[in-house]
């Protein structure tokens, strides 16, 4: 998945202190499959295109259900953004392994936030002046809620407060998460993320980068919202797909948006039955489609011959 706004290809900075301002950040959390790696990030990146940076996103997952290491990177900047950028100005670490990986791609002057509790870094594998952040966060985030992904957003408040970012895009980015449940679900949010940030501050405070937030807000959307975008305006009519990630998504947005737009969307029983009605269609003359990943078309190459 990739979420679009815009990162800069080339370094520009000023002096502020004894750093150098950036014009962009790099954040990436990692965890086990099922541990919300995804869903944090997207938070993050919200956050991110709300304060006024062009936003980027990149995940990389394992084709599990559960279990198996996976990580997402984001990259906002003042300039717009060609890439997810390489090293990590702040890893979130959900576990030990995601600690074991990463811990060594973190920037000089960067930090780690991970859960003290279970989780512990190796300081000689670290670059020069990396911060350890050891937060307690599934019991901070138990004196709140016993649901153990709230401890994600612990970590998310320490991430935005390492970065300067300003709280009230956290608040704005959970209402529209989950402004169609129980407000205290978005409060509880908001005070577990503030938990996060209270303890960054009691740990030596941000980082410092220097980036002056525009908190103009961009426009941000997946890879595959623009995809099927893309193919209303192309004046697509009929979509026939079996999910399977990372294509799922454009199943599920079709179905909401697209009958609106005269589109007919079926969900089929296997990938060989989208590609065949595909065909079909587009042999009866609808402009048709289909969506699926590496070992979904793999399934879908008899139907095409």
């Amino acid at each position: 998945m990739a979420l679009m706004g815009g990162t800069r290809e080339t370094t520009s900075a000023h002096a502020v202190g004894f750093r150098m301002a950036k014009r962009d950040l790099v954040f990436r959390i990692g965890g086990a499959a099922g541990d919300g790696v995804s869903s944090t990030a997207e938070s993050f990146a919200k956050i991110s295109a709300r304060s006024g940076l062009h936003t980027w996103t990149y995940s990389s997952y394992q084709s599990v259900i559960r279990g198996g290491h996976v990580w997402t990177q984001i990259r906002g900047g003042l300039d717009p953004v060609l890439s997810h950028g390489v090293d990590p100005d702040v890893v979130v670490a959900l576990n030990q392994q995601t600690m074991d990986v990463h811990q060594g791609q973190v920037t000089e002057g960067g930090a780690i936030v991970y859960d003290v509790d279970g989780t512990k870094p190796d300081p000689a594998k670290l670059r020069g002046k990396v911060r350890l952040l050891g937060i307690p966060l599934r019991k901070r985030a138990q004196s709140l809620s016993p649901n153990a992904l709230m401890r994600n957003t612990v970590a998310l408040g320490a991430a935005v407060r390492l970065f300067d970012m300003d709280f009230r895009h956290v608040e704005s980015a959970f209402k529209d998460i989950w402004g169609d449940k129980k407000p205290e679900i978005v409060q509880q949010n908001i005070q577990a993320s503030k938990l996060g940030a209270d303890a960054v501050a009691e740990m030596g405070g941000s980082l410092n980068l220097g980036l002056a937030y525009p908190n103009e807000p961009k426009y941000l959307m997946t890879g595959n919202e623009a995809i099927c975008l893309g193919a209303l305006a192309a004046g697509v009519k009929f979509l026939a797909q079996y999910p399977m990630t990372p294509a799922s998504s454009i199943l599920h947005w079709m179905a909401s948006h697209g009958p609106p737009h005269g589109v007919v969307v079926k969900q089929v029983e296997d990938e060989l039955a989208a590609m065949n009605m595909a065909v079909g269609a587009g042999f009866a003359g609808v402009r048709a489609m289909t969506a699926t990943s590496g070992g979904g078309f793999s399934l879908m190459v008899e139907a095409i011959g």
